[in-house]
């Protein structure tokens, strides 16, 4: 769960363990009424990939384990993965426009997908002002003539 005040966060923290004080990832960001978890799948998938790295490794480094796991992975492969790993930061600072000590980072790539959400946003909310103009329009036109 992601904090400590959340209904599920109480339920977790209520669970006995000899072997955890705390099973609660936080965010650091306070409460909020909906919070994607864009963060801690970001954060998770970068902890899973060093594992792999980490075991695959293992695994290459040493003959018997190769033939134990009938592993296909070989150095390149290796560092094909931890270089895509470490590439992937300087991707994510373009995509939001910032670098890792919050500078604004303007990029092409994120100037485009802003871009896209502008368009998307439009396309959007082009229904409710349709809703809105015609609730206009009877306003105007229907209830004067009512009275006229």
């Amino acid at each position: 769960t992601s904090e400590w005040d959340t209904q599920i966060g109480r339920a977790v923290r209520r669970m006995p363990s000899d072997m955890f004080e705390s099973r609660i990832f936080s965010t650091q960001v306070g409460f909020r009424a909906a919070e994607p978890c864009t963060v801690t799948v970001a954060a998770t998938h970068q902890l899973l990939t060093q594992i792999l790295l980490q075991l695959s490794l293992i695994v290459v480094s040493t003959r018997d384990l190769r033939i134990a796991t009938g592993t296909t992975v070989n150095d390149f492969t290796l560092s094909q993965v931890e270089r895509c790993s470490a590439e992937s930061i300087k991707v994510l600072e373009d995509i939001v426009g910032l670098t890792r000590n919050h500078k604004v980072h303007d990029t092409d790539l994120n100037n485009e997908l802003r871009n896209i959400g502008q368009y998307w946003s439009q396309h959007v909310l082009e229904t409710p002002i349709a809703w809105a103009f015609t609730a206009i329009f009877i306003l105007l036109t229907v209830i004067p003539g009512k009275f006229i």
